[in-house]
C-alpha cells in the first residue's frame, strides 16, 4: 500500500525559529531535540509508504486552555493533521485525540547535581580514622599519662637530690637562670600539657629527667607522630573528595541544594501534577524548593539552570539528553566528575510517536516504524541524535579549596575557647 497522492500532514513541535533549517543537518542539537530525533524517523517511514509530506508547525504538546486543547493535541482532534512529528508522553486525556504508536524514544526526566563536596556535610576532622581508632588512640594517650605521673612520683626523691647538686654547680660555674628546662612534677597538669603539646605536635616547657619518664615521653610522641602522619595523608584526601550522602529524593529534600526545573510546559504541568498528590517527598521538594511560598519559582531556562549547577549546590529537573547535550557544552572536565543524578521525581519518560485516534493509516504507520526498528534504524538515529552523561576523564587533575564551611567545625572549638577564657577572666 502506497499514498502518493493523499498529503500527509506531520505536525512539528519546535521551541526555536532556527531549528526548522537544521531538522536532519546535525546543528543545534541541543535545541528542540525531541523533534529532531524523531524527524529523520518520520521521513523515512514516509518514504516507506511512498507519502508525500507537508509540515504544520506548533509551539505546545497541548493542554487545556479556555476549554479548549491547544498545541499538537488540538491540531490531531481538529483533523488539521494526521501525524505526531514530535514525541509526546502518554498522558489519559490525551487518548481522546492520538493513537499512541509504541514507537517510544529513550529520554526521561532527569535529577542531576554536582556532588556537594564532602567537607559541606561532613566533619571532614573525624573522618579520617574510625571511631574504634579514636577511641584507642585517647586510651593510649591516657595510660601514657598515668604512667608517666607514677614514673614522676617514684623518681621525685632521686630526682630533688640530682636537681640540687646540679644547681650548686650551676652556681659555682657561674651558669645563668634558664639554661635548663624545669624539671617535670609529678602532677597532672604538667603531664596533660605534655600530652597536649604532643598531640599538637608543639613542645613542652617541662620536661621529664629520669630515664623511666623520658622513655614514656619518647613513646607518647612517638606514637602520636605515626598517628598525626596518618591523619594528614588521610584528611588531605577527604577534602577533595565529593560527598555521596545524597542518594534519594529523600535525602534531596532534606539537603541545602536548592532545586530548580526547566522552564518547560510539560515540565510544570507534570511537577505541578505530582505535588498536588500524596507523595510527600515530591510535595516537599516542589513546595520547599521549587515553589517556596513567598518567592520567585525555580522555573528555569536551560542556559540558566545548566549555569547554576555548573556554579554546584544546585539541583536541576530537566529531560536528560538536552540537559547533558549543554552540560558536555559548558562544563570543564573536571566539574563532569561530581555529576550524579535521581531519577524518580517526574513521571516524564519514553514519550511515544502518535497518529490521529481515527487516522486510516495508523496501523501502515506503525508497521514502518516496526520496520525501522527490526533493521537498526531506530538505534542509528538516536544514536546520532541523543546525548548521553558525560563521562569523567579527569578524575585526579581536579583541586577544590577548603571553604568556609568545610573549616566550620575548626571554628566552632576556637569561639568555644575564646568564650570559655573570657568566662574565667571575667
Amino acid at each position: 500500500m502506497s499514498c502518493p497522492d493523499a498529503p500527509l500532514v506531520l505536525s512539528l513541535l519546535l521551541d526555536s525559529n532556527n531549528s526548522i533549517h537544521h531538522l536532519t543537518d546535525g546543528r543545534e542539537k541541543e535545541l528542540d531535540q525531541l523533534t529532531k530525533t524523531t524527524f529523520p524517523i518520520l521521513l523515512q517511514a514516509y518514504e516507506l509508504m511512498n507519502a508525500t509530506l507537508s509540515l504544520h508547525v506548533t509551539n505546545s504538546h497541548g493542554y487545556v486552555r479556555n476549554g479548549k486543547f491547544d498545541g499538537l493535541l488540538g491540531d490531531l482532534l481538529n483533523g488539521l493533521v494526521e501525524v505526531g512529528g514530535t514525541a509526546t508522553l502518554p498522558v489519559a486525556f490525551r487518548m481522546l485525540a492520538m493513537r499512541y504508536t509504541g514507537f517510544h524514544i529513550p529520554m526521561r526526566a532527569v535529577t542531576v547535581f554536582r556532588q556537594p563536596p564532602l567537607a559541606y556535610t561532613d566533619n571532614v576532622f573525624w573522618l579520617p580514622f574510625p571511631d574504634s581508632l579514636w577511641y584507642a588512640s585517647l586510651i593510649m594517650v591516657a595510660v601514657c599519662c598515668v604512667m608517666a605521673v607514677l614514673a614522676l612520683r617514684l623518681e621525685e626523691p632521686f630526682e630533688s637530690k640530682d636537681e640540687d647538686a646540679g644547681l650548686a654547680g650551676q652556681r659555682r660555674l657561674g651558669a645563668g637562670k634558664g639554661s635548663r628546662k624545669e624539671a617535670m612534677r609529678s602532677s597532672f597538669s604538667d603531664v596533660f600539657m605534655l600530652a597536649f603539646g604532643a598531640i599538637a605536635q608543639q613542645g613542652s616547657p617541662v620536661e621529664a629527667r629520669g630515664l623511666v619518664g623520658r622513655l614514656v615521653t619518647f613513646v607518647l610522641f612517638l606514637a602520636v607522630l605515626l598517628l598525626f602522619t596518618c591523619y594528614s595523608a588521610s584528611i588531605v584526601v577527604l577534602l577533595q573528595s565529593a560527598s555521596s550522602s545524597i542518594r534519594t529524593l529523600r535525602d534531596l529534600w532534606k539537603s541545602r541544594l536548592s532545586v530548580g526545573a526547566e522552564n518547560m510546559p510539560y515540565n510544570v504541568y507534570f511537577l505541578e501534577q505530582m505535588a498536588n498528590g500524596t507523595d510527600e517527598v515530591r510535595r516537599g521538594l516542589f513546595y520547599d524548593k521549587i515553589a517556596r511560598k513567598g518567592k520567585r519559582r525555580l522555573f528555569l531556562s536551560m542556559t540558566e539552570g545548566v549555569r547554576r549547577l555548573q556554579d554546584g549546590l544546585f539541583a536541576f529537573v530537566a529531560m536528560d539528553s538536552p540537559l547533558y547535550g549543554h552540560i558536555q557544552a559548558t562544563f570543564e572536565e573536571h566539574e563532569k566528575c561530581d555529576l550524579a543524578e535521581i531519577d524518580g521525581y517526574s513521571s516524564l519518560r519514553h514519550p511515544n510517536l502518535v497518529t490521529r485516534r481515527d487516522s486510516p493509516i495508523t496501523h501502515l504507520f506503525k508497521i514502518k516504524l516496526l520496520l525501522q526498528w527490526e533493521r537498526g534504524l531506530r538505534a542509528r538515529f538516536i544514536l546520532r541524535s541523543l546525548y548521553s552523561k558525560p563521562r569523567c576523564d579527569a578524575q585526579g587533575a581536579r583541586f577544590t579549596s577548603m571553604s568556609f564551611v568545610g573549616a566550620r567545625s575548626s571554628y566552632y572549638l576556637m569561639s568555644g575557647q575564646v568564650k570559655e577564657t573570657v568566662g574565667l577572666t571575667t
